[in-house]
């Protein structure tokens, strides 16, 4: 527009179109049951299920941007952006039944829907808007600073929530640029930032702030049709925000041949949102609520390292190692939420239970001693420690969080003229488990056996009074939640 006024806008257009086929033979295991081999349905062997959905996004905005460099010192970046986006979606499935032969995998082959069945979907449609302001300001490319102010609006927040406002702020230093160290050779660049600031989340789907209807189509009063609540709202549903504080640095010495940064970070997540458990008398199970605030801290590093870089035979090979670090930490829990985990306690079997100062993952079971060897019970402990083969909730004792302690990658690369090789190796250790595979395909009840199950079910489990074993013996009872099966963790993956 005008000497460092610069004006644009860009519009985006998007559509995706998706479809799925899955054809079940009448010869399929599926229909060996004794349901299929009544006469009534022999004919309702074979299944189609067939999907079809689109979704349709428009993104746009306009950014009004102005950048100056005064007595060449000075540099000023400001600008202001609106944006928008409008999104749309729909999914239909249909499920026809009655193939006379493997051969006919058509869907109009089919003699008829489903059973009791009829065409299923889904739709959603979202709408959002953002006004940005930011300006960002340096000094002789040593000292820079940086200031944003942003506000949103969401369609899938309740109606007196769906606006909020969200900032930021950052300084750094580029101490590589002072004169004392201009002119060196050992250290390129050395930047050190921090910066603060809060962001918004809106991660869920379109209509959980609102009480939605279906209508009925097979039942009338007289030409009207009926409707019946289709799914709880919550019209105090709003952004879920997070503060977060971060410190860094970044540095190359040896003529940039080792490269590194560090970061340090706080997040507090306030207005977390989640799943509310329902007495079903109101016609729902669950429902989404504000729950409460998490904390989480930890650190981040890399360092990068060129074992040889020869520009004249473009010959490179780089090793890369990158480890993270992070504890969270409920700050604040709702009361729902603490009554919700009370019943929990009293009344099932769960491994995660939510407590405030723990971890978000942390892992609950009562201890256990093991099998006993003469009856093939199992042994815990109460909450007075004392031996005990009846299970308690009330004992229950923190045994883990199910987060890694450390993960990261390590990874080369190799490049010789137009030829590469990149491998990655990820790893995390630490963190704890419930081994569920165990429980699940091992130490089965007698009424699960039917199942497909392990091979150690009948050679390590205890059969007889003298047998050490890691598994109890057969019953008909569910093995409740002990420290028994909650295992260390390390894993590691390999890339090329």
């Amino acid at each position: 527009i005008i000497d460092g006024l610069t004006l644009r806008g860009t519009l985006g257009i998007s559509t995706q179109s998706n479809t799925s086929d899955l054809f079940i033979p009448p010869s399929h295991s599926a229909f060996l049951s004794d349901t299929y081999a009544k006469p009534e349905n022999v004919f309702r062997k074979g299944k189609y299920t067939y999907g079809t959905g689109e979704s349709n996004n428009i993104m746009g905005n306009i950014t009004l941007n102005y950048s100056k460099t005064f007595n060449e010192k000075h540099n000023l970046t400001a600008g202001i952006d609106f944006s928008m986006e409008n999104a749309k979606s729909h999914e239909y499935t249909f499920v026809a039944e009655g193939f006379v032969n493997d051969d006919l995998g058509f869907l109009p082959s089919g003699l008829q829907y489903q059973q009791e069945g009829k065409p299923s979907g889904s739709e959603s449609h979202t709408r959002a808007v953002g006004f940005t302001a930011n300006a960002v300001y340096t000094y002789d490319n040593r000292y820079f600073a940086d200031l944003s102010y942003r506000i949103d609006g969401s369609s899938v927040f309740g109606r007196d929530n769906q606006f909020a406002p969200f900032w930021s702020a950052g300084i750094g230093w580029n101490v590589h640029n002072e004169k004392f160290l201009k002119d060196s050779q050992f250290l390129i660049r050395m930047r050190l930032r921090a910066s603060t600031g809060e962001t918004g989340s809106r991660e869920f789907s379109a209509y959980q702030a609102l009480s939605t209807f279906s209508y009925y189509m097979d039942e009338r009063y007289i030409t009207w049709n009926g409707a019946g609540l289709m799914g709880l709202g919550n019209d105090k549903l709003k952004w879920q925000t997070t503060m977060q504080t971060n410190v860094g640095l970044e540095f190359g010495i040896f003529g940039g041949r080792l490269t590194g940064t560090v970061d340090y970070y706080l997040k507090n997540t306030s207005d977390l949102l989640s799943s509310m458990d329902l007495p079903r008398a109101n016609g729902f199970t669950s429902y989404i609520a504000t729950v409460g605030s998490v904390r989480n801290t930890g650190f981040e590093a890399s360092l990068t390292g060129y074992l040889i870089r020869n520009t004249q035979k473009e010959l490179f090979w780089s090793v890369t190692g990158k480890i993270a670090h992070n504890k969270n930490e409920i700050t604040k829990l709702s009361e729902a939420i603490k009554a919700q985990t009370a019943i929990a306690i009293a009344n099932n079997n769960y491994a995660s239970l939510l407590f405030e100062g723990h971890s978000l993952n942390s892992i609950y079971a009562v201890p256990s001693l093991g099998i006993d060897p003469s009856t093939g019970r199992e042994i815990f402990l109460d909450k007075d420690g004392n031996f005990t083969s009846t299970w308690n909730a009330n004992a229950r004792q923190l045994f883990g969080v199910s987060d890694p302690k450390y993960r990261g990658n390590i990874s080369t690369y190799i490049a010789w003229r137009n030829l590469s090789l990149n491998l990655s190796f990820a790893y995390h250790w630490g963190g704890q488990q419930y081994n569920s595979t165990l429980l699940n395909k091992v130490e089965v009840t007698t009424t699960a056996m039917e199942n497909n199950v392990d091979n150690r079910v009948y050679t390590d489990r205890w059969l007889q009074p003298g047998d050490v074993r890691f598994f109890k013996s057969f019953d008909s009872s569910a093995t409740r939640m002990s420290s028994r099966f909650v295992w260390t963790i390390t894993y590691s993956s390999c890339r090329a």
